[in-house]
């Protein structure tokens, strides 16, 4: 059946005649045991080059030779007749015999011609041999080549030794048999791409008692060993759209796991269609040929199965028949082993959707993979829907829900109905069947009884579309759940689901509102959410709902966003505690906000309840804060929200102008996130309900990203003028936005605006620190433009100087010294800036006017780097030390001077009067303290405690 004739090779194209030689030889040597990497195919046949098209090289000697003659072999491939002078011109252009020919030669190898038009009598064939023999005439070692010519008769009759291969011919030359294929013609959604695994266990031997879970490259080999054995009859079982015929692919594939089976010996077709021959008589066709095959027959029903199973057991036939069925019931046909391939894992899923649909984003990915529980196929219908904006929620294909529901069973009504029951809730417990049961909650709604559920369910468990753990029972995948659910809101009357919402259990109603969130494609479904989130309503008291109220409510806010903002809106006006610091289910209320910002039309009255809750936390609150949740919806990635880019800017401008103080403190910290140029991450999820969601708005160009960067910059600028905080904020991102050259104009700009205000010495210090980490890496014009700005910024009157080299005024912790240049062999950086301070402090002793004012600022900073430093040259340059320390203890006379050395004295805000007491005792040996004084300065003991 499967006959290739010389006609059929002679409709070859090039291309697929090389192909046919690459895969004849492959089979030749697997059927050998010999390595397949022995076989190489080089350029086109007709290149006039001196190289072969094909080309064996074994490690070991052929135990038997056929087609492939010599341990060493080379086909040169040509689809027109090759006559004697065709033959001369192939192997001596230009007179001379090729190279490749003299080295075969010399390793005692054989040299073929293969020509798809010749067809030739013995006679003919005869002369093309000898033509051949002709060529090696002035070869010395022309002996030891053996030469042959295969014209489309003989390659033909090489080809109908593999039945793979034939099919793969027929199928070629446009003659195939209606409904077989090869392997590599197999269909199938997921049998393209590369086969991904991971270490899930996803295939169980049921042949074994008990069956025994393999990882799936385990499951592989087991698959091959079994078929390598004649007259084998293997069954693989499993839901529709589990991968079976791709799992069935990859045992002929080499990059899978070890040795794979020959696809030359498999003949596959799909029994979903029509097919002639019928399986039977193909496998009565290949048992007649004695030759070994490996039948597989795609949805394959019982029946056929049994005949196959019969009639290769009875004849001991040489050929290894495997059926693939999405019918999973548990008979074990006889003389078959059984394997069953369960859903993969989530992680694999979302990599196969990765790798086939790229243009979906990783959070509609994720929620594919869940809706899907390891099904490829309903993970492809799902993911198509995104193409037609539909939800990810449910499957619309009638025959996929045929296949995963129904199967090869009869039509069952009264089940369908039981399953859009238990549907409607994500999970329900499937053992209790007592009246106060979720079996009978549900079971209300039809007037049936629970025991009825119960035994759905276990109908459905049989059929693979309903999964147990512990006493849970849920209908699975979701999406098939989904579309049960569905159906079953069109035809329950609204009030029957009103009555269950109010009677059912806590736990049972937070499940179906985490189904109903799934469905907001459903009108049925999102006025259901409607009548129950009113005031009067089922779910009408969010607040006195506690946590569980709180999780409803967020199951069922993907099917009416807008109402369930409103809803929490007026909850905490009437109930503002929610907004409190140590509120029981403060981050669910946080969490759920954010979520609901994600579209823009939502984004600005999610922003604003968010600042409520930060309003209402204390100064450093960290424990359940609202800070960082706001301030990520004003990233440039992972906002999570689609929200555009000038509508969050007016929504800053819009905080930063108002006079509530806690709306200010709200702006600024938006305006940090939009200056974040690095780093970026996210404390909340993304997905929502069914809905397709994103990480939110992305750049899409580079351009994108300069606007985004210049306007929050030239925003920064405007809210300079009124907050010192934005200096600050500015400085401390302006390292990360000189990498970026469309802000250097920004920047120029704005430091020119805060100069004219006063000096800019945070943001001197920051692009100083950019200079020393990153100047290396920068092109020369980014870097020059730098120095200049830095030049241009730079303190030149000695207070701005004080307060740059003394006060901690680096942005992100990094100060003056960051700046200079390490070359490893002079002075340190920090070293320099030590001196700098104290250079500082030397000019401080001659102007007592600038000291007076500077001196204050010291005593109660929180933190300076190098005040010590500056002490001592306040020491060094004073004309007289008496009076200097006299004027310093004047100051500290101040209130404010008291209480600061009060907090912290003889530690940081006294460090450089200390540092003058050791320069004033010449026998100074311990550290001067407030608790622990030098002896001999008793008149500075004295003349420090009367300041306290």
């Amino acid at each position: 059946m499967f006959e290739v004739v010389g006609s059929d090779i002679e409709r070859l194209s090039d291309t697929d005649l090389r192909s046919l030689v690459v895969r004849l030889a492959t089979s030749e040597l697997r059927k050998l045991g010999l390595p397949l990497s022995s076989v190489t195919a080089g350029g086109h046949q007709d290149a006039a080059d001196g190289g072969l098209d094909v080309r064996v090289e074994c490690p070991a000697a052929l135990p038997r030779a056929d087609f492939v003659p010599r341990q060493r072999t080379g086909f040169q491939v040509k689809k027109p007749d090759m006559a004697a002078s065709a033959i001369r011109e192939e192997m001596r252009p230009k007179g001379a015999l090729r190279p490749a020919i003299v080295e075969l030669a010399a390793q005692q190898g054989a040299y073929i011609i293969v020509s798809a038009q010749g067809s030739v009598a013995d006679k003919p064939l005869r002369e093309r041999r000898q033509a051949m023999r002709d060529q090696l005439s002035d070869l010395a070692t022309s002996d030891d080549l053996h030469t042959d010519f295969y014209d489309r008769d003989r390659l033909a009759a090489w080809v109908n030794e593999y039945p793979g291969i034939a099919a793969w011919v027929r199928a070629c030359a446009n003659r195939p048999l209606d409904g077989w294929s090869s392997v590599d013609r197999w269909g199938g959604a997921q049998a393209k791409g590369p086969f991904l695994t991971d270490a899930s266990t996803c295939l169980v031997d049921e042949s074994r008692k008990p069956g025994e879970a393999l990882q799936v490259l385990d499951g592989v080999e087991r698959l091959r060993s079994e078929l390598r054995r004649p007259g084998r009859c293997v069954r693989l079982i499993g839901l529709s759209g589990l991968g079976k015929t791709r799992l069935v692919q990859a045992l002929f594939e080499k990059d899978v796991g070890g040795d794979p089976l020959d696809p030359g010996l498999a003949a596959y077709t799909d029994y979903s269609t029509e097919t002639r021959p019928s399986a039977r008589d193909m496998a009565r066709e290949l048992i007649g040929r004695g030759e070994p095959a490996i039948l597989i027959v795609d949805n394959c029903n019982p029946e056929t199965h049994s005949e196959l199973a019969k009639l290769c057991s009875e004849s001991g036939a040489s050929i290894s028949p495997l059926t693939v069925e999405y019918d999973v019931r548990e008979d074990e046909p006889e003389h078959t082993d059984v394997f069953r391939l369960q859903a993969a894992s989530s992680d694999l899923l979302e990599k196969w959707l990765e790798q086939t649909f790229d243009y979906i984003s990783q959070v509609d990915r994720r929620t594919i993979a869940e809706f899907s529980h390891g099904n490829f196929r309903v993970a492809r219908a799902l993911a198509e829907t995104l193409k037609r904006g539909e939800t990810l929620g449910q499957v619309k294909s009638h025959d996929l829900f045929e296949r995963i529901f129904r199967q090869r069973n009869l039509e069952d009504k009264s089940l369908l109905m039981a399953a859009e029951d238990l549907a409607l809730a994500y999970s329900v417990n499937g053992e209790d069947i007592s009246s106060e049961g979720e079996l009978a909650q549900l079971a209300a709604i039809r007037g049936i009884e629970a025991r009825q559920l119960y035994e759905a369910i276990a109908e459905l468990r049989r059929r693979d579309v309903a999964q147990a753990r512990g006493r849970w029972r849920a209908i699975l995948p979701q999406a098939i759940a989904n579309g049960l659910a569905t159906n079953a809101l069109v035809r329950i009357h609204p009030d029957a689901l009103d009555n269950l919402m109010r009677s059912a259990s806590p736990r049972l109603c937070i499940s179906i509102a985490r189904r109903l969130g799934n469905l907001h494609d459903s009108r049925e479904a999102r006025a259901a959410a409607a009548r129950w989130l009113v005031p009067g309503g089922a779910l009408g008291d969010l607040f006195n709902l506690s946590g569980d109220g709180l999780q409803i409510v967020t199951n069922l806010a993907p099917l009416a966003p807008a109402d369930v903002l409103n809803r929490i809106g007026a909850e905490v006006d009437a109930h503002p505690e929610i907004t409190a610091k140590d509120s029981s289910h403060r981050w669910e209320w946080i969490r759920l906000i954010r979520a609901l910002g994600y579209d823009s039309e939502h984004f600005a009255a999610a922003a604003a309840l968010l600042v409520r809750f930060i309003a209402a936390e204390p100064e450093g609150n960290k424990s359940n804060s609202a800070r960082e949740a706001f301030a990520e919806m004003f990233h440039l990635h992972l906002s999570g929200t689609q929200a555009p880019p000038k509508m969050r800017r007016d929504l800053v401008e819009a905080l930063l102008d108002s006079s509530t103080p806690a709306f200010q403190t709200c702006g600024l910290l938006a305006l940090k996130a939009l200056l974040k140029t690095s780093y970026f991450s996210s404390i909340t999820s993304f997905d929502f309900g069914a809905r397709s969601r994103s990480w939110g708005w992305e750049p899409k160009l580079n351009r994108d990203v300069w606007d985004w960067y210049v306007q929050a910059i030239r925003l920064c600028a405007m809210a300079a003028v009124r907050f010192d905080e934005a200096r600050r904020i500015l400085s401390g991102n302006v390292r990360g936005l000189w990498r970026y050259q469309a802000c250097h104009d920004a920047l120029e700009d704005v430091a020119g605006a805060l100069l004219q205000k006063r000096p800019w010495i945070e943001g001197w210090i920051a692009l100083r620190a950019a200079l020393r980490f990153d100047g290396e890496q920068m092109p020369p014009e980014f870097r020059e433009r730098l120095e200049a700005l830095i030049d241009r910024l730079k303190p030149t009157d000695l207070l701005h100087r004080a307060r740059a080299g003394v006060l901690s005024l680096g942005a992100d912790g990094w100060d003056i010294s960051d700046g200079e240049t390490d070359d490893h062999e002079g002075m340190r950086p920090w070293e320099k800036a030590a001196l700098m301070a104290q250079e500082v402090g030397r000019e401080l002793a001659h102007d007592p006017a600038v000291r007076e004012e500077f001196m204050a600022e010291l005593m109660v900073a929180g933190d300076q780097q190098r005040a010590f430093e500056c002490g001592m040259g306040l020491a060094e340059g004073a004309t007289d030390l008496n009076e200097t320390w006299a004027l310093l203890l004047s100051d500290s006379r101040r209130p404010t001077s008291r209480a600061a050395i009060r907090r912290c004295s003889g530690a940081s805000s006294g460090a450089a009067t200390i540092s003058i007491l050791r320069s004033h005792s010449a026998s100074w040996r311990t550290p001067c303290t407030a608790a622990v004084w030098c002896k001999p300065c008793l008149t500075c003991r004295r003349a420090w405690a009367s300041t306290m």
